[in-house]
């Protein structure tokens, strides 16, 4: 399971939310803070090998909208570097194993949650490693969300590695994750521009369009391909 998904269900959950309610979260200006598109991925990843994350200004507006406290904010940063870890090691161990070692990084960054410099340190090992309700609420059709697929995929991964690198402090470290963005995102866009006829002028292509073109001009916003 999407350990991201599966933090962020339960954070909601402790303060007596469904997973709904992110439909309803809004920007100061008004406008909606995360795309229907990705509230129904994050329902699916509950269930489905899917990935499914939000952006670091998605997960603040959450934080902000429902009053979570600086522990559940701390919670789902710890469980996007742990989804990025079983990431990485799906396909290089066994699912299980994935899923464990990423478990063991969320549970080990929580614990010591108050030391900034270990945590940082952790997101060290995790470039290393690197380089060695109703699911459908969010979609008109499901036959247009299939006809997406692999463009929601790339985008979502675009998004992941975008994250941790954000967080990765070491220069070398952070533009390799980087370019694994840079590569996610920019394959996303070519899926989208070549989407099947279904999907053309739907609001879900719009949605992730929307999504790609935002993770993109915040990569661009590092210094890098500019």
């Amino acid at each position: 399971m999407n350990l991201f998904a599966r933090e962020l269900q339960a954070v909601l959950e402790r303060h007596g939310y469904p997973l709904t309610i992110l439909y309803s979260v809004r920007t100061p200006d008004g406008a909606r803070a995360i795309p229907p598109a990705k509230v129904t991925r994050l329902a699916r990843a509950q269930i489905e090998e899917v990935t499914a994350t939000l952006s670091e200004r998605e997960i603040a507006a959450v934080v902000q909208s429902l009053a979570l406290d600086e522990r559940d904010e701390h919670r789902l940063r710890a469980a996007m570097v742990g989804e990025a870890v079983r990431q990485l090691l799906s396909g290089r161990v066994s699912a299980m194993s994935a899923h464990d070692e990423g478990e063991r990084v969320v549970q080990l960054l929580l614990d010591e949650e108050d030391d900034t410099a270990h945590l940082r340190s952790v997101a060290h090992t995790v470039q290393r490693s690197m380089l060695s309700a109703n699911l459908m609420a969010g979609d008109t059709n499901a036959t247009v969300s299939a006809a997406l697929e692999s463009a929601a995929e790339s985008c979502e991964r675009g998004e992941l590695w975008l994250s941790v690198a954000l967080a990765t402090p070491d220069a070398e470290r952070r533009d390799d994750l980087l370019r694994m963005a840079y590569s996610a995102l920019t394959r996303a866009a070519q899926f989208l521009t070549f989407a099947p006829t279904v999907a053309q002028g739907s609001a879900a292509l719009d949605e992730w369009r929307g999504i790609v073109e935002s993770a993109l001009a915040t990569l661009r916003q590092s210094g890098r391909y500019q």
